[in-house]
């Protein structure tokens, strides 16, 4: 018997792609167990599949479930809407610009699921009815927009980091004088250092209080200066610049002088909460953001060494799809007890200094050197540095690094060019100031090219000729 306005086929139909679209998206998308996420799905899908197949078998009992159903899709694009506001207002609050386009693709995916939900809803209460009065309508509008804007501001506040009192107003000044207290020559590299040596930190480092109770909080690290060149960490905390200043000097008073020094101040700090699945791995910036768990740190810099920012696979089904932080991975650096959540890290943000050749500290603007400060630097300065670089990148085979992770000092020459290896031996000799290893390098760069030569009826590839004097 078909009840009143209660269609059979095309609701079944219908109910059974949503249910398996539901299905789909439980089992695939999250890439934990047991989320939250995991369970509103399921339950949405669950309640299709029951109109379905009492649609299917054409029972009266399908006009109940559809009106149920239609209840718990709607209450579930409430419970994906609001984490849509919360996590598109974190998002713009950390990454300004970016994160307004972060928000657009959220808002997106959250069409996307309307798209599947709202037709089906809206057919039932057609039908039904259950459409609410147009002043309770306009009322429900209003406090759904005083909610969404209090959501949003609250979301914001959350991820807006508190400055470290005494550090944070003169960051440069602290840097100074950390510099000062280093030993004279700190900055010059030694003639030969070792090529492959690796900054990645093998353990996070420790400091004797969060960095949120001690005014100025430093995060170093350096190259020592013997010929093992090993890297070494340090956290140095302090009431006063003075006092850090006495700590610095302390750390070095019996050690070989450092070389390759970099270092990070502490400004602020912003305990991480959880805002909503994919969005928490977002909540660190890369290149700009350390962390902390409790007394062990990570600066900005390691977390890029640690390939940090590229651990989270949130579709297994996708695994070439890899974004933001894990946080059970981060405690794995760390050295620390490993968690699910992000629910208990600390975000850092940082001045990041690195010390010049002339013994003076540099800040760096996401890991680099600002553009008005590359745009001062003369042209002689920069072909001095490349003549340096390209005579260091050389194998003993003759040919030119290809490719040199800039943390672990690995070198691959995976897609290695031909091209490329011959116009760099023509820069070197156009350009270089030290005519001696330049005439050695291009002689190396030139029997290996040479070495390639292929031999067919008699003729051979076109060889590399030398285009410029070696000998003036």
């Amino acid at each position: 018997m078909t009840s009143p306005g209660a269609p059979r086929w095309t609701l079944a139909v219908l109910c059974s792609i949503v249910a398996a679209l539901c299905a789909w998206a439980a089992a695939v998308l999250p890439w934990r167990a047991a989320t939250t996420f995991t369970l509103a799905t399921g339950a949405v899908g669950l309640c299709h599949a029951a109109t379905a197949l009492l649609a299917w078998l054409g029972s009266a009992a399908r006009a109940r479930a559809w009106r149920l159903q239609t209840a718990v899709s709607l209450l579930y694009l409430g419970y994906l809407t609001w984490n849509v506001v919360m996590a598109s207002a974190s998002i713009e609050a950390l990454y300004g610009g970016l994160g307004r386009g972060v928000a657009v693709v959220l808002a997106l995916g959250w069409l996307l699921v309307a798209l599947v939900l709202v037709p089906l809803s809206v057919w039932c209460l057609t039908v039904h009815g259950g459409w609410p009065r147009k002043r309770h309508g306009v009322v429900a509008v209003v406090v759904l927009g005083c909610l969404g804007w209090t959501g949003a501001s609250r979301a914001r506040a959350r991820v807006t980091a508190t400055p470290v009192i005494g550090a944070w107003t003169e960051p440069t000044r602290v840097a100074e004088g950390v510099v000062s207290a280093l030993p004279p020559g700190s900055a010059r590299l030694p003639e030969s250092r070792p090529r492959r040596n690796s900054w990645v930190p093998t353990t996070g480092t420790h400091c004797v209080r969060p960095p949120a109770q001690s005014p100025i909080t430093i995060l170093a690290s350096w190259q020592r200066g013997d010929p093992d060149g090993r890297i070494e960490h340090a956290c140095v905390q302090a009431e006063s610049l003075e006092a850090a200043r006495a700590d610095v000097r302390a750390l070095f008073a019996d050690r070989v002088t450092p070389v390759a020094f970099a270092f990070d101040v502490v400004t602020a700090v912003d305990p991480l909460e959880r805002v909503a699945p994919i969005v928490d791995a977002l909540l660190l910036r890369p290149g700009v953001d350390g962390v902390c768990q409790s007394v062990v740190c990570l600066a900005p810099w390691q977390l890029l060494a640690s390939d940090a920012f590229g651990a989270l696979r949130p579709v297994p089904a996708i695994p070439e799809l890899r974004f933001g932080f894990d946080p059970q991975h981060l405690r794995g650096l760390m050295g620390v007890q490993a968690g699910a959540d992000v629910a208990g890290l600390v975000r850092i943000e940082t001045a990041s200094f690195v010390v010049d050749a002339e013994g003076r500290p540099q800040r760096l603007r996401r890991l680099r050197r600002p553009g008005p400060a590359v745009a001062r630097a003369s042209l002689e300065a920069g072909r001095r540095a490349a003549e340096h670089y390209i005579l260091a990148a050389q194998n003993d085979d003759g040919r030119f690094e290809y490719h040199r992770d800039p943390f672990r000092g690995e070198v691959s020459n995976a897609d290695f060019s031909l091209a490329r290896q011959a116009g760099t031996t023509l820069a070197l000799c156009e350009v270089a100031e030290d005519r001696t290893r330049a005439r050695e390098a291009a002689r190396a760069s030139l029997r290996m090219l040479m070495s390639t030569q292929r031999q067919f009826r008699g003729l051979g590839a076109p060889q590399s000729q030398q285009s410029c004097r070696l000998d003036r």
